[in-house]
Order: C-alpha cells, then structure tokens, then sequence
C-alpha cells in the first residue's frame, strides 16, 4: 500500500493528491513553502500578511500576523527578524559568559559571525 502512495503522489500534483485523498475520507494536508502562501485566496481574504520594513537589504517582507484574527489581542509582528549572526556577541558575552577578545577571537577564526 505504501508504494502505491508513493507512485500516486509521485505522480501527482499536491492539490490533486490532496482533493483525492480528501474525497476519500483520509486526512492530508498539502505542505507549502512560505512564498508559497503568498497569494492565496484564502490568507489574502483574512489579511494575513503584514509588510515588515528591511532597511538592511532595501526591501519589504511580508511577516505572517498571528494565527487567528482578534484586534482586541493586537497580535503584529513589532519588528523584523534578526539577521544571521546579528546577535551572536551579545549571546555569547551575555549568556555564555565570553569576554569580547574570546569573540573576537572566534569571529576572525570563521566560527561565528
């Protein structure tokens, strides 16, 4: 049974193999990429995407809002995501206890950034 699964969904698009399988009483979910989810209909009609501004790379990113729709909660993103590597010194200085020759040390050895 499992091979046939397989050969189905090999052979399929995500949206046929999710209506098939709906239709046949068998619980699936199609798995999506973020960008993915963009321009659906379904997170557009619930304004579900918030533009973040990204000053570092001059562009905006949509940020998802929450899961659920309450304005009493206020449930928005308040800032950008960090970059990578953005807060390592704090972390390691603040949490771990490194002095910042150590992380100095570290970041011109190509072990963090």
């Amino acid at each position: 049974m499992r091979e046939g699964i397989r050969r189905l969904i090999a052979a399929s698009k995500g949206g046929e193999v999710f209506a098939r399988a709906q239709a046949s009483g068998i619980s699936w979910a199609v798995i999506r990429a973020p960008e993915e989810n963009y321009d659906l209909p379904h997170y557009q009609q619930r304004n579900f995407w918030r533009d973040v501004e990204q000053p570092e790379i001059g562009r905006v990113i949509p940020y998802p809002r929450g899961p659920f729709m309450a304005a009493e909660l206020g449930i928005e993103p308040r800032r950008r995501a960090p970059h990578l590597g953005e807060h390592t010194a704090q972390v390691l200085e603040r949490d771990l206890g490194l002095d910042p020759k150590e992380i100095a040390a570290l970041a011109a050895a190509g072990v963090v950034r």
